[in-house]
């Protein structure tokens, strides 16, 4: 299924109210818009970057396997990471499906409460593996308990998507087949400026090289998990430091979105959320950040149009 164009079609705008208010002060979307919330965004970072060694979590931590079918040799992967509170909402279950009729093996891993029997026995039809974990680290810590329980190695291509976006509004189809015709070892939607160059990390989409590399299983070797307050510190070390780490090793990236495409229009701000309506519009994304549609004047639109 793709979404007809236009927030007002989707079943799940009003889906992210709840998690919103919940996470108010954690997703720091008390802050004012523009310079001042980026100054006190970099200075929370700095903050967090000093008292870092004391937020450390061990690198292992409680998950289980609900369900595995076998990884075999060669099979795509897609590492879903799901954060669970009432429900599985449709846009999920949407996006699985349009994963599943392209031969993509899904591995599904949730946080947060726990998945019902009827989700499960869902879950099934269109996923190969199923984890539940404790709701800490955010998506990078989802993806690396999923690629500890795996034998990630087998695959010919690995993405990483997360929750945060809500979709498709174009063929899921047509945003792999332009992954794959790249010269690039792994591909996102945005490529971002702020900090860094990196890759927005709600896609990504790694080729065989990076999967081969001693760096990209030393990062997930590494990676530490830290309390969802610090989730600026998790962006500005796992984020950023993937790209950073994997372009230091030697490989490239590009991206659907290029920074060249909008830095006219919104300089180096969130292309996210400043650059949505043209991304969907004009470059065919098929994703869209939920927390746009729940505020859009917060990023600059009265009103949302993707047609």
């Amino acid at each position: 299924m793709v979404y007809e164009c236009g927030p007002e079609t989707l079943q799940g705008k009003l889906l992210y109210t709840k998690y919103r208010k919940k996470k108010k002060l954690i997703m720091l979307t008390w802050l004012p818009q523009g310079k001042l919330r980026t100054l006190l965004r970099s200075w929370y970072i700095l903050v967090l970057r000093i008292i870092e060694p004391f937020l450390r979590r061990s690198r292992k931590t409680n998950c289980k396997i609900l369900f595995d079918t076998a990884i075999a040799e060669g099979d795509s992967l897609l590492l879903y990471a799901h954060y669970h509170t009432d429900e599985i909402p449709e846009y999920v279950w949407n996006i699985l499906h349009e994963f599943y009729k392209l031969n993509w093996k899904i591995v599904f891993v949730s946080a947060g409460k726990p998945l019902t029997k009827k989700e499960i026995d869902l879950l099934k039809s269109t996923c190969s593996v199923l984890i539940e974990r404790e709701n800490i680290g955010y998506d990078f810590g989802s993806w690396k308990d999923a690629l500890m329980s795996l034998p990630w190695q087998k695959a010919s291509r690995i993405i990483l998507l997360n929750d945060s976006v809500l979709g498709p509004y174009h063929p899921i189809e047509n945003l792999l087949q332009k992954a794959e015709k790249s010269t690039a070892d792994f591909y996102g939607i945005f490529e971002s400026r702020e900090g860094k160059p990196h890759l927005q990390s709600f896609f990504l989409y790694f080729k065989k090289s990076v999967l081969n590399s001693e760096a990209f299983e030393k990062f997930w070797d590494t990676l530490s998990f830290y309390p969802v307050w610090a989730k600026p510190l998790i962006v500005y070390k796992y984020e950023i430091g993937l790209s950073d780490g994997l372009l230091k090793a030697g490989f490239t990236f590009d991206s659907l979105i290029r920074y060249e495409d909008y830095k006219n229009k919104i300089g180096k701000r969130n292309p996210a959320f400043y650059f949505a309506q043209e991304a969907v519009k004009y470059f065919e994304c098929p994703f869209v950040k939920k927390r746009l549609l729940q505020n859009p004047a917060n990023f600059g639109y009265s009103k949302l149009n993707f047609k």
